[in-house]
């Protein structure tokens, strides 16, 4: 069974409030254009571009209110609606925020709930395979990366990959030379980050559950014998053990960390080179004034939403291991719990 296949298992009882999330999203999105569509122009009026009046939306705007055009009303106007679109689109978000926390942390409490009676169902024998250590941390950390790990960055990226392509129709549909411009840039960054970075968030996400697990094992060992402990004196070898797994913890998450920064300044850099050289390569590329200012201004709101991007689908690689942890504990539950009724209700057996 393959990654998606195995969150949705583990979202049992959350379907339905993922996907009354999706409409939210396409809304967000499409405000999220209709806001780049109004700056764009008001920004061109405030600077003195009088090409602006020549844009089709705005002329079909005022000539279906039988609005007469000139610098002062069209400056009124769109600032109100600026206003107003901004205002609703917060609103917007606020609320699309609220229930993808919502949605994350009732899965969370659904999993630790779950797991919990399947550690106390196990019979005996199969609880003392694994020490307290491992239980606790599967409940509270494995968790914890899956639910605001690994599922909140997928609701994130679903939302920001909407607003990415909003605005990549607006932009293709404007001016195609500009458009391919910047998808050749973004082309030379995505080859290069999986270069040099590749699949490292999956592998650190790893070694800080495996560090992870052994650090509570090693904190939990020295806390309980603290009676022998003391009695043999070896202090020094529960601490070194505590500062080892520590350290290495440390080391994976920082790595982790560093990676998830990095894009955000990178996609800065790449916005700056394309925003000049549309800019100083305008007339060979045969983009208008305005055309540059709708560019320029739909580029400062995708470089968020790469980033957002990227960084969710690291986050996604680093909580993968999760969802394979709790997948076989859960999935083994279930299934050995339907074989033993299979078994008692098969009357050939009796």
């Amino acid at each position: 069974m393959n990654l998606y296949s195995k969150a949705y298992y583990l979202m049992e009882g959350g379907h339905n409030q993922f996907l009354l999330m999706v409409p939210l999203f396409l809304l967000s999105s499409f405000l999220d254009l209709i806001g780049i569509s109004v700056l764009a122009p008001f920004i061109g009026l405030m600077i003195g571009n009088n090409e602006v009046y020549n844009l089709p939306i705005l002329q079909s705007f005022f000539s279906f209110f039988d609005l007469p055009i000139n610098k002062e009303s069209l400056i009124l106007i769109l600032a109100k609606a600026i206003i107003l679109i901004f205002l609703v689109k917060v609103l917007i978000s606020l609320l699309v925020n609220h229930l993808i926390f919502k949605f994350s942390f009732d899965i969370a409490t659904s999993l630790r709930t779950k797991l919990t009676v399947k550690y106390q169902n196990s019979s005996y024998s199969e609880y003392t395979k694994h020490n307290a250590s491992k239980y606790i941390h599967n409940i509270f950390s494995i968790v914890e990366k899956f639910s605001q790990g690994f599922l909140l960055s997928l609701l994130r990226m679903v939302s920001e990959t909407l607003v990415a392509i909003s605005i990549c129709i607006l932009l293709i549909s404007i001016n195609p030379n500009a458009f391919i411009l910047l998808i050749a840039l973004f082309g030379f960054f995505g080859l290069f980050y999986q270069i040099v970075i590749g699949n490292r968030s999956q592998l650190y996400g790893k070694q800080s559950n495996d560090f992870s697990k052994k650090l509570i094992h090693a904190i939990d060992e020295s806390m309980s014998g603290f009676k022998f402990i003391k009695v043999m004196k070896i202090q020094n070898f529960f601490r070194e053990r505590v500062k080892l797994y520590s350290e290495k913890f440390a080391l994976a998450s920082r790595r982790y960390y560093f990676i998830q920064i990095l894009p955000r300044y990178l996609f800065e850099i790449l916005m700056a080179i394309f925003i000049v050289s549309v800019a100083i390569f305008k007339d060979l590329l045969v983009i208008p004034s305005e055309v540059l200012i709708v560019f320029a201004t739909a580029s400062l709101r995708l470089q968020p939403s790469i980033s957002q991007i990227v960084h969710s689908y690291n986050q996604i690689l680093y909580g993968k291991n999760s969802i394979d942890v709790l997948y076989a504990d859960l999935y083994e539950q279930e299934k050995n719990s339907l074989i033993k009724k299979d078994f008692f209700e098969d009357e050939s057996i009796l």
